[in-house]
């Protein structure tokens, strides 16, 4: 049975697997085999060779279970590191902490080639591998043992030269305390930077200047890493909890975490405002871009899934979504989204309304007029309307409804939160750089208006190209 064993300093749990503890292989990996035609065990046809499948996307949904015919299937792994049978039984060994390594461990076979990549895939077998990620982890949440879920790929036998570039891009990420105590949040939010920065030309300006903003809307962002502190606190006591897991408790400790990672010197703050962080985000770099506090911003939004994101959602909307967007703001609030290398797009207006006095139709109502009034628009301008975040019908169908009086029917109507999964404070974010990364990629040339709205208010931002 494997064990879990908490590393006493940093707080977190390690997978230990007793039964094959000597894998010098995985130090020392061979030479790349060539690559070869010939079908594996988790091709199509050979289904046999793999346990029972757990899922399966089959043509119409025919096709008999463990068959040919299907183009995404789901089965558990024949050595897997966790083990479903069994109970934790959590108990102490001297100074340490340790339980069995009670779990599950599946794989996700993505096509029926094994010499498919997911960017060869098209976009309906994304949209199946994502159903069946979906589908599998609100399974796995039935299992009460089950505290997380962690979806990982793979990648072994890389080309030289791509090992090679993976390790340039890693380094930035890497500095000499690692990131081994920050939270999920945090390394999301760093992730997404670094993914921004790597695709921006060498003539970026200096971020150690003091004059790069950097702006992180999250709903909850390092909530989880606060209970966890206070918890091992209660129950440990003071003198057992690690220090390298305080900073995580700190208000601002993912504006504060990214901010010494990629030594950006200018202001940076964590903006938590519900659903609408991510936008709100947006809104308060571009006011200190043009109260002159910075000539440059970066701005993340992320939210990682949890307990607490969960609790919130409450069984309303789509299913709960992880998330992490990057994007930089320069004068005239020019937007290069993560992933584009140069700009791609405008912020062309925004703005807020609280619903506090005046009911949430009310102020989607407004925040949307103003958005369209600063930018010199009118509604049947908008290319498409681009929801994000919402929180099921309930509180989306009022911010519909205010719109419906400024965008003609004809105007498309994107609930993003439905698709991606509700991401909560990093949705706003996320929608901004997939609008401009649209403008970009595919040269669409109206405007598109993004939509946030929860209890407390709504959003409005127009990106146009």
């Amino acid at each position: 049975m494997p064990e879990l064993r908490k590393d006493p300093v940093t707080g977190q749990w390690v997978i230990i697997r007793t039964e094959r503890p000597h894998r010098p292989e995985d130090f020392r990996p061979p030479a790349p085999p060539p690559p070869t035609p010939a079908p594996c065990a988790l091709c199509e046809g050979h289904e046999q060779a793999t346990p029972p499948e757990l899922l399966a996307y089959r043509a119409g949904g025919d096709g008999r279970a463990n068959g040919p015919g299907w183009r995404v299937r789901v089965v558990p792994n024949k050595f897997p590191t966790l083990r479903v049978e069994g109970e934790l039984e959590r108990r102490g060994h001297g100074l340490y902490d340790l339980m069995n390594g009670v779990g599950a461990h599946e794989l996700v076979v993505e096509s029926p080639r094994h010499d498919d990549t997911l960017r060869d895939l098209p976009l309906a077998a994304l949209e199946d591998v994502a159903h069946a990620f979906q589908e599998r982890i609100i399974d796995l949440r039935r299992d009460t043992r089950f505290r997380s879920v962690v979806v990982f790929k793979p990648s072994r036998h890389l080309p030289d030269a791509v090992a090679a570039e993976m390790d340039q891009n890693l380094k930035p990420l890497v500095p000499r305390k690692g990131l081994a105590a920050l939270s999920r949040s945090a390394v999301l939010a760093a992730a997404a930077i670094e993914n921004l920065l790597s695709g921006v030309p060498a003539g970026l300006p200096n971020l150690s200047d003091g004059a790069c903003a950097l702006l992180v809307g999250t709903a909850f962002g390092h909530v989880e890493s606060k209970k966890e502190f206070h918890r091992s606190a209660r129950t440990e006591g003071t003198r057992l909890v690690s220090p390298i897991v305080f900073p995580n408790t700190i208000i601002n400790s993912l504006a504060g975490h990214a901010a010494i990672l990629f030594k950006i010197t200018g202001p940076n703050s964590t903006v938590t405002s519900g659903r609408r962080s991510g936008l709100e985000a947006v809104l308060r770099a571009i006011t200190l871009l043009d109260a002159g506090r910075a000539s440059r911003a970066i701005v993340v939004g992320c939210e990682e899934v949890s307990p607490t994101l969960l609790r919130a959602l409450g069984g309303r909307g789509g299913p709960a979504g992880e998330a992490a967007a990057a994007m930089l703001l320069e004068p005239g609030e020019c937007v290069t989204p993560e992933g584009a290398g140069s700009a791609a797009g405008r912020i062309l207006g925004g703005a807020e309304r609280s619903s506090v006095r005046r009911g949430l139709r009310r102020a989607a109502a407004e925040a949307a007029a103003e958005a369209l009034a600063e930018s010199g628009l009118s509604g049947g301008d908008l290319g498409c309307i681009l929801y994000s975040g919402s929180g099921g019908r309930e509180e989306l169908r009022p911010a519909e409804s205010a719109l419906e009086g400024l965008a003609p029917g004809a105007v498309p109507r994107i609930d993003l939160g439905g698709i991606l999964g509700d991401a909560w404070g990093a949705g706003g974010a996320a929608a901004v750089v997939l609008a401009t990364a649209a403008f970009a990629k595919r040269g669409l040339k109206p405007p598109a208006m993004v939509v946030c709205a929860d209890p407390e208010g709504a959003t409005c931002i127009l990106v146009g190209g």
